[in-house]
């Protein structure tokens, strides 16, 4: 490489296209130059270290992936670092909004303080080169300022994070609250309609069970009156009996199959009212099983009418269950 400064003219907003147009032997032959008029004019050195870089860029760009570190060390006067720098340099000098692209702003930069902002966002970039401090400052001082505002700006971005976290969780939890308490309110009027039909099964229950101490008291009767009475009139009141105690069987089931309806509608629990059912059946069926024990004790032979027609009652119920 040669050691005299290489004349080489130089934009600040260079078209990518004409640069296009040069081999990539001109390319480095430029940049080699510009960084060594960069170097020897001092406040100018930021334009052209842009300037290099945008030739640097378009050079990576040719090369294969990973060869760019190599070809540096082969054909620059500078380190790869250095040229990392001018690149990013001419990226951000080239974003209208950066605090790069105004070479106002950056003119009495010096071009190692100008690299140690590249390293930080561009608000805390303008609020360096805005300090009236910036020029007293050694490059090390700059840095640390550089790393002192980016430590508070990131402090700031997590305090905003925070506050608009916290904010989302109250939302979070003020939806959850709303519906909470809708999910309440229709589980507690579930609770006090199903206690409603319970208490009124209850009751039914109640009247069904009068029902059936009614029917145990007339065929009590009607077998008290077979003991006086003729076998005809007997049969009638056998015959009777077994009507009220079938009435009372149909209104029961009427009543259990109403409740158990009304029921299954609020709760669904068919298991509960099925059992209510059987448990009411198996009442009535043990109370005449102990009423025919009565009979049979005091009556043999009435005792035997009397439960081949609570057989046949039986086998009447046993053909309707099986369809």
């Amino acid at each position: 490489m040669t050691e005299s400064i290489i004349d080489v003219n130089y934009e600040i907003n260079e078209a990518n296209g004409e640069l296009e147009d040069k081999s990539t032997e001109q390319l480095c032959h430029e940049a080699n130059g510009l960084y060594q008029q960069m170097e020897a004019v001092g406040n100018v050195a930021l334009m052209m270290a842009a300037s290099a870089g945008r030739r640097l860029l378009i050079v990576k760009e040719r090369l294969p992936h990973g060869e760019f570190g190599t070809w540096c060390d082969n054909n620059l006067d500078f380190s790869q670092s250095k040229a990392n720098k001018m690149m990013q340099l001419a990226k951000r000098s080239s974003d209208e909004n950066s605090i790069f692209s105004n070479s106002y702003t950056c003119t009495n930069l010096s071009i190692s303080k100008a690299f140690a902002l590249l390293s930080a966002p561009d608000d805390v970039a303008k609020e360096v080169i805005e300090s009236e401090d910036i020029n007293d400052m050694t490059v090390t001082e700059l840095k640390a300022e550089i790393a002192n505002l980016k430590a508070r700006n990131n402090e700031l971005e997590a305090g905003t994070d925070e506050i608009a976290n916290l904010k989302n969780r109250i939302a979070e939890l003020e939806a959850e609250q709303s519906e909470s308490e809708i999910s309440v309110e229709e589980l507690t009027a579930k609770d006090d309609e199903i206690k409603r039909l319970k208490e009124k099964l209850e009751k039914e229950k109640a009247k069904a069970q009068t029902a059936k101490n009614k029917t145990e008291t007339a065929i009590q009767e009607a077998i008290d009156k077979y003991k006086t009475e003729h076998e005809k009139e007997k049969a009638e009141a056998v015959k009777e009996g077994k009507a009220k105690l079938q009435e009372a069987y149909s209104e029961a089931e009427k009543t259990i199959a109403r409740l158990e309806k009304e029921l299954s509608a609020s709760s669904q629990d068919e298991l509960t009212t099925f059992r209510a059912q059987v448990n009411i059946l198996q009442e009535i069926f043990q109370s005449c099983c102990k009423s025919l024990a009565v009979i049979e004790a005091k009556d043999p032979g009435q005792g035997e009418k009397v439960r081949s027609a609570l057989l046949q009652v039986l086998h009447i119920e046993e053909e309707q269950l099986k369809g």
